[in-house]
């Protein structure tokens, strides 16, 4: 039997780093099909055009930009059962602790290189012998990304990685993403947000109040819930192993300690 082919796009991004916890990455694949759909499409060719901008770490309660956030999650949330979401919580001074005889600068490539790779590989991996996936990994760009060549380092070795373990998936292109660019680096921003605030759970702040506030009504949503339930969450602290931990589980304490 031939191999059918499809085509995938990857987004990556993090939020929090060092002493700022909790430490999140994260990715989502997208079909191709899907990510081109106009809908979709549309936010791209207005982010380009600067006639829409998201910040979440902005956030503090703006109904325009809650509208927009809103729109884009619940749009995605849609897609559900067609994407694949991975998250990694990670302890990066856990890496520091470890009696290796690493420098500071080997302990940030050991974090920006395996870390991503494994997130992305999770996303690529199990597809089938008779699937064959052309990738392109889009990342959004920052100083340590640049410096550590990473959208190039993770081309190279994730296709080593699929030939190695015979996952059927080749990596055609990797970049780094200018914010508000490309919508599905967008996506992974917002989605990282969320989890961060249900992570935290706090409203010691306007902005952590609001974005609490904005959360919980997002969940009300069925579509969205469900969403959220089906990503994949992974724990990573002074172990070679991540760790899976079922979102829904977090999701159920977050919503019970907010009920009423």
């Amino acid at each position: 039997m031939s191999q059918q082919q499809f085509k995938m796009r990857v987004f990556f991004d993090e939020s929090g780093k060092n002493k700022d916890k909790p430490n999140l990455m994260g990715g989502i694949a997208i079909p191709e099909s899907v990510y081109s759909s106009k809908e979709l499409l549309s936010y791209t060719d207005k982010l380009r055009r600067g006639e829409l901008r998201f910040h979440w770490t902005r956030y503090s309660g703006s109904a325009n930009d809650k509208r927009k956030m809103r729109n884009l999650l619940e749009l995605v949330a849609e897609f559900r059962d067609l994407v694949k979401v991975n998250i990694l919580n990670y302890d990066s001074s856990a890496f520091k602790e470890r009696r290796n005889p690493f420098i500071d600068k080997d302990i940030e490539r050991a974090i920006y290189y395996k870390l991503p790779e494994r997130i992305i590989y999770g996303l690529l991996r199990g597809y089938g012998r008779d699937a064959a996936l052309e990738v392109s990994v889009q990342i959004e760009e920052c100083t340590e990304y640049k410096a550590f060549k990473l959208d190039e380092v993770l081309k190279d070795h994730l296709n080593v990685q699929a030939i190695y373990r015979g996952e059927r998936f080749f990596i055609k292109e990797s970049g780094l993403i200018p914010k508000q660019q490309e919508v599905g680096v967008e996506v992974v921003d917002l989605l990282l947000g969320v989890i961060r605030t249900i992570l935290q759970n706090k409203s010691n702040s306007k902005k952590s109040k609001a974005k609490k506030e904005f959360v919980l009504s997002l969940l009300n949503d069925d579509n969205f819930y469900d969403f959220m339930a089906s990503v994949r969450y992974f724990e990573c602290t002074n172990h070679r192993d991540l760790i899976p931990v079922d979102f829904a589980d977090c999701l159920r304490l977050y919503l019970g300690s907010n009920f009423g």
